[in-house]
């Protein structure tokens, strides 16, 4: 599995998660522009980021 994490306060780990989500998003649809499979199927990939 991952990493564990711990934090001071939640706005550290508020910050800490939406920075992975927004990488996780940019990954994903990296890999759609370049004809790969992202790792799960949304409708977001359809979009443009």
């Amino acid at each position: 599995m991952g990493k564990v994490s711990e934090f001071e306060d939640f706005n550290s780990a508020k910050d800490a998660f939406f920075k992975k989500l927004d990488l996780t998003v940019k990954y994903n649809s990296l890999r759609v522009e370049n004809n790969e499979l992202p790792e799960y199927q949304s409708p977001i990939w359809n979009e443009k980021i």
